[in-house]
C-alpha cells in the first residue's frame, strides 16, 4: 500500500496537478498524490518529501543585525502587506510548503 501525501496546489495550476496524476480530495479538500508517484508532480511536493531536499527543510537567509527583531508587516501599508499575504498563500495552493498541511482556517 502507498502512502498518499498533499500537495501544495495553487488553483490556477489544478489541471497541471491533475495530469500529473493527482487526485482531488474533497473531504480533505486539497490535492494528494501517491508517495512513490511524484516525479510529474515535482512543484507541488511539500519540501519534507521532495527527494532531493534534505532536513532541515527550512534554511533561514541571514538578516543583517541592524534588522533583527523588525518584522516586515510593520513596515509596509496594510493593504501591501495584505497583497503580499495573499499571494504567497495563492502560490502554495494555502498549504504549508514544507509539511503540507493546512491551519484550521
Amino acid at each position: 500500500m502507498t502512502t498518499l501525501i498533499p500537495l501544495c496546489v495553487p488553483f490556477e495550476r489544478r489541471k497541471e496537478a491533475a495530469r500529473g496524476g493527482a487526485t482531488f480530495n474533497g473531504e480533505q479538500k486539497c490535492w494528494m498524490a501517491h508517495r512513490d508517484k511524484l516525479d510529474a508532480l515535482l512543484p507541488f511536493v511539500p519540501y519534507r518529501y521532495r527527494p532531493d531536499r534534505k532536513a532541515p527543510y527550512i534554511r533561514p537567509w541571514l538578516v543583517p543585525q541592524a534588522l533583527w527583531g523588525f518584522n516586515l508587516r510593520a513596515f509596509l501599508a496594510p493593504e501591501d502587506w495584505k497583497r503580499i499575504r495573499k499571494d504567497a498563500y495563492a502560490r502554495s495552493g494555502s498549504y504549508c510548503r514544507v509539511c503540507g498541511g493546512r491551519g484550521p482556517q
